[in-house]
């Protein structure tokens, strides 16, 4: 096998599964930093949930639950590379096939560096900006 790996030929990504994974990053970046506002908006406004505790719940969960539309996204994109001839049909087994396994470890991944990782910006945004003003804004008179 490593022979056979030695000899193989690499070939070009192609562009569709460039595409496929750049509109799999702008749903990422939209779960992680945009969506969560939104969720907790309306956690808040149906619910006599803590507007705080809807803000974590909403960092936590969204992420994690994007997984269920990213997932196969991200599998189409690999399958575009790794099967470059393959029919519309195949493509949706190949991804189907692996969408659960794939589905729980994004979610765990993307708990962490979206949902905690979200939490923990945050807060040390909001320290860093009290810092700054604490430091260098003049008392008013």
């Amino acid at each position: 096998k490593a022979s056979e790996a030695a000899t193989e030929v690499k070939r070009a990504v192609p562009m569709t599964t460039y595409g496929t994974f750049l509109f799999r990053d702008a749903l990422i970046i939209g779960a992680g930093f945009i969506l969560p506002a939104m969720v907790a908006g309306g956690i808040k406004s149906s619910s006599s949930m803590d507007p705080q505790t809807a803000d974590k719940v909403a960092q936590l969960a969204t992420p994690c639950v994007m997984q269920t539309l990213i997932t196969p996204i991200h599998l189409f994109g690999l399958n575009l590379y790794n099967q470059p001839v393959a029919t519309t049909n195949e493509r949706m087994k190949a991804v189907m096939k692996t969408y659960p396994e794939a589905t729980g470890v994004r979610m765990f991944r993307f708990l962490w560096a979206y949902g905690v990782g979200g939490l923990v910006n945050k807060e040390l945004n909001q320290r860093a900006r009290d810092w700054t003003v604490a430091r260098y804004a003049s008392p008013s008179a």
